[in-house]
């Protein structure tokens, strides 16, 4: 995406909240939130770290894919301003859990049965479980 599509969808982001006042409010009150838990400098190291590479794959983008990668993007951002400490520091604790299980080995049903006395295995089941109920509700 170039610097006119950034332009573009930073002025139709504006265009969407100057006519909301309340969701307005709302985003200056979600980034002083980002800014003062240092939420923001990750968000921005993330954006800096995406932008090469979308800039990149954009050469291979017909018009249609870039226009659904633009509103990907814009989905993404207000995503990201509704995201809390919280939820950053869970994904942050599941990228690097699963940059460290990339080599396993294939576990067999009494291992899986033996793994259930591991705590952080019973922990994170336990999320799993909670998550998909939570996430049921939703579909």
């Amino acid at each position: 995406m170039g610097d006119e599509a950034i332009v573009n969808t930073t002025v139709l982001l504006a265009e969407k909240l100057s006519k909301d006042e309340e969701k307005l409010s709302e985003l200056v009150s979600k980034i002083v939130e980002l800014i003062e838990s240092g939420n923001a400098s990750r968000l921005l190291e993330l954006a800096g770290t995406l932008a090469p590479l979308i800039e990149t794959a954009g050469v291979f983008f017909d018009r249609e894919t870039e226009e659904v990668v633009q509103n990907l993007i814009e989905t993404l951002g207000a995503v990201a301003l509704s995201i809390d400490s919280n939820t950053i520091r869970v994904v942050e604790a599941m990228v690097d859990a699963l940059n460290a299980s990339t080599e396993f080995t294939p576990v067999t049903l009494t291992g899986l049965i033996r793994a259930m006395r591991d705590e952080n295995v019973q922990k994170t089941l336990g999320f799993c479980i909670k998550f998909a109920q939570e996430f049921g509700k939703r579909l």
